[in-house]
Order: structure tokens, then C-alpha cells, then sequence
């Protein structure tokens, strides 16, 4: 059964039966896009059916996309999924994704970088750093757990890899205690108080040094030069002027977990054009001053 959205996104309807809890499943696989945004989201459902794979060549040849945030429901991203997405720069994957499949990312130029959780099981045929069928992207960096299916990728198509952790955290923290509604309890966490990088397009970890990261603080990333910035699902402040004054700003991915955004956090971002506040977050006065 096919259907489209009032979205941006086609999807196939997929039913199967559920052995251990006996009974019928379904769930939505994306099967295209047709918008023109650089910077993509893709739902974590689509008229109430929770999205669980991104189907074969849903966003091939999309070559206007820059960057893309995949929710924590996908756990498939099949065939030639996002092939010839020449202009692919940031991607973030997350620790649902158990497959990736042949040239999943192949013909993605642009993408120099990519981190893969551990939950991964399955890389397929060129799916990660070809240019084309035959070309190596030159450059190209895996970075995942030893021993991991991205570890085994990249040695044996023979691309550099960094242990996750061994390159050196371009933020840093504090350690704030922190009420966690799921445990009942307080807990250690991280609040992440500066970006000191050079990166455009940032990925901010939802954990440092084992700490979840729950806050970003005042001025964390006040005038620094980022472009995407993809904020993990977990993470429930921005605080007062944390991106203020970054010029270049020009899309935001805030997770559903968000409670608060701070006065003039986004103050001053010029270009600041693609952002989506959860409905029940509280915003504070100024917070977006003379965005776009």
C-alpha cells in the first residue's frame, strides 16, 4: 500500500506478523522526498505509523541535500538509500540503525566523515566513502567501536578509523545533577559549556565521558562559525545566549526531549532559517531576535 504525506515524504505501509507477541505489526518505510530543503528531518512517524526504514533510493540523486537527521525509530536504511547525494555533508545515525545496505551512501562526495553506533550489525557493498561504484572518496573517515561491523568495514575496504572517544572533544563540560524522569532519581550529567571546533556542521554527542549531555549552556557556542547543528534526543536546555551571534547558523535539529530554550539563543543568527521548537517547549524572551 502506497500513500503520501501532506509532508514532504512517501511512504509504504509495511504489515507483518509478530511471532512473540503474536500479533499483526506495521510500520511506515519512506519511500521519497520531494522537497528542496538542505537540511532534512526525517519523522519519526508519518500519520501515526512510526518509521522504522528508509526504503531503496528514497533520497537518491537528491543532490541538494546537505545534511540529514534520522530518528531513533529507523532501523533499516536499505539500498542506494541516499546514493548521489553529491552535496551530503552530515549525517547523523542513530543507535536504532541495525542495517545499512549496498551503496547505501555511495556517490555522497561530500561526505568526509561519518560515526556509526555499535548497534549496527550489517554494512553492504560500497555502502559507506565511494564517490561511485569504483572510486574511493578520498579522505574519508569511520569512526565507530573496535571490532564493531564498522570497524571490519572500514579495514577491510581499507578506510581510516578512529576508535570512538580517541579524537579530541572539540567541547567541553561540567557535571550537573540533574532530576531523570525515567529512573525517578537524580542523576550525573553532562552540560556542555563550549564548542571550541572549526567544524560547520556539528553533531553534538548525546553523551560525554559516560555522562548524558541534558544541558547546553549560556554562550556555549556564542559566535562560533557552524553552519548544522543536530542536537541528541535526551537533551532538555539551551540556556540563555547559547548560540548567539553565530552568523552562519543556518539550521538546527532540537530533539523532542527539549523543555526549555533560553532568552537570545539564537540571537543574532542571521541565516537561522530551518528550526522546529517541540510544542511543549518554553521559550524565553528574544530567543530568536532578528533570525531569517
Amino acid at each position: 500500500m502506497k500513500n503520501e504525506t501532506g509532508l514532504m515524504f512517501t511512504y509504504n505501509k509495511v504489515e507483518y506478523f509478530d511471532m512473540q507477541n503474536k500479533r499483526s505489526v506495521e510500520y511506515a518505510e519512506v519511500t521519497g522526498y520531494n522537497g528542496r530543503a538542505e537540511r532534512v528531518e526525517i519523522p519519526c512517524e508519518i500519520d501515526g505509523i512510526t518509521v522504522k526504514a528508509v526504503a531503496h533510493g528514497a533520497f537518491s540523486g537528491c543532490g541538494f541535500i546537505k545534511s540529514v537527521k534520522i530518528p531513533n525509530t529507523v532501523r533499516d536504511i536499505c539500498f542506494e538509500a541516499f546514493s548521489d547525494c553529491v552535496s551530503l555533508e552530515c549525517v547523523q545515525i542513530p543507535k536504532s540503525v541495525t542495517y545499512i545496505g549496498n551503496r547505501a551512501f555511495c556517490g555522497c562526495k561530500s561526505l568526509k566523515f561519518l560515526s556509526l553506533p555499535s548497534s549496527v550489525e550489517i554494512i553492504g557493498d560500497k555502502a559507506l566513502g565511494y564517490s561511485d561504484i569504483q572510486t574511493k572518496t578520498e579522505g574519508f573517515l569511520l569512526s565507530g567501536k573496535k571490532l564493531s561491523a564498522v570497524y571490519k568495514y572500514a579495514k577491510a575496504n581499507r578506510f581510516d578509523f578512529e576508535k570512538t572517544g580517541e579524537r579530541e572533544s572539540p567541547f567541553t563540560y561540567s557535571v550537573e545533577r540533574v532530576y531523570d524522569r525515567s529512573s525517578d532519581r537524580n542523576i550525573r550529567s553532562a552540560c556542555i559549556t563550549n564548542y571550541c571546533g572549526n567544524d560547520e556542521n556539528v553533531i553534538v554527542p548525546s553523551e560525554i565521558d559516560g555522562y548524558p549531555v541534558k544541558i547546553i549552556d549560556g554562550c556555549a557556542f556564542a559566535k562560533t562559525c557552524v553552519k548544522t547543528v543536530i542536537i541528541p534526543e535526551g537533551t532538555e536546555k539551551i540556556l540563555s545566549g547559547a548560540f548567539r551571534g553565530c552568523k552562519k547558523l543556518e539550521s538546527v535539529f532540537l530533539p523532542n526531549t527539549l523543555e526549555f530554550i533560553g532568552s537570545y539563543a539564537f540571537s543574532g543568527c542571521e541565516r537561522l532559517a530551518i528550526i522546529s521548537v517541540p510544542k511543549n517547549a518554553e521559550v524565553g524572551a528574544m530567543a530568536f531576535d532578528t533570525c531569517a
